[in-house]
């Protein structure tokens, strides 16, 4: 009697554990609804405050979250891929929202082709034809430096004696790419570019914003045209000339001398006059 009791009693609980859903299924649920209606409240204040002046550039966001998706969203997160199904809207939002698209816009409207061409065309003359040549866009400009080694061998030709960097060896592995970024910014700081100068390395290696390397180039270049020690290679009307200090000294009798001048702050009887104003010839008084 006792034995087909707790039968029951087992038989009982695997059927209410059949019908209950796992933890893991409810909060991967719940993390998906919440997600989805987060995606929906952004949308409208979008369009409601009217902050972009094209349509929303929301193609991340609409697949990955997808009805049907938020739906099955255990599913998807349970599969083997790396990415859970939250990191995936995640970076979807921070892809659309993080940056309004109207300030992208504006991030990008500073990139100068021009200027591209003029820094590629120093960056080869400066380390030789090895260093490849880039596709005639932004794109293509960034891929070019993205790995560092150009960098790498640009801030080392600027140098006579004593590389900076010794270790200059293509990469393909993105925290060995970084690296070399990131090394390069620092000895180009060392070598006189002023920070307020330099990029960031995501600038480059994400492409959020070319403009910024742009100028760090064109600040390293500047720079090396100025110091004129013999390392640059190139025309060197590609760059400008920053204005230099032009100190003078005086001897203490110039100094004596000047103080008898009488400046101009002081008047003078050599200016405007009445003379010639009349019209005629002049009365003679007898």
């Amino acid at each position: 009697m006792n034995g087909s009791a707790e039968d029951s009693d087992v038989r009982s609980a695997l059927q209410m554990h059949e019908e209950r859903p796992s933890n893991i299924e409810q909060f991967l649920s719940s993390d998906c609804k919440r997600l989805h209606d987060r995606q929906s409240v952004l949308m409208e204040q979008v369009r409601d405050l009217q902050l972009q002046r094209e349509p929303v550039q929301a193609s991340h966001i609409s697949t990955v979250c997808r009805k049907e998706e938020v739906e099955q969203g255990h599913s998807k997160a349970s599969s083997n891929s790396p990415e859970s199904y939250y990191t995936k809207i995640s970076i979807a939002l921070m892809a659309d929202f993080g940056l309004s698209r109207e300030e992208q816009l504006k991030i990008a409207a500073q990139y100068d082709p021009e200027l591209e061409s003029k820094l590629t065309k120093w960056i080869i003359a400066q380390c030789s034809s090895e260093v490849g040549r880039p596709e005639p866009d932004k794109t293509g400009f960034q891929n070019w430096l993205k790995n560092g080694s150009a960098l790498v061998e640009l801030i080392n030709s600027l140098y006579a004696t004593d590389k900076p960097i010794k270790d200059t060896k293509t990469s393909t592995i993105p925290f060995k790419q970084m690296e070399h970024i990131s090394l390069f910014l620092k000895h180009s700081e060392s070598y006189g570019v002023p920070k307020f100068d330099i990029f960031q390395t995501e600038d480059l290696y994400e492409g959020k914003d070319m403009a910024a390397v742009q100028r760090t180039l064109m600040a390293l270049g500047n720079l090396a045209v100025i110091k004129n020690d013999g390392c640059y290679k190139g025309d060197p009307s590609l760059f400008y000339r920053k204005a230099q200090e032009n100190r003078r000294d005086f001897s203490e009798e110039q100094l004596t001398e000047g103080k008898n001048v009488i400046g101009l702050q002081m008047g003078t009887n050599r200016g405007a006059s009445q003379a010639g104003m009349g019209d005629g010839r002049p009365r003679h008084i007898i």
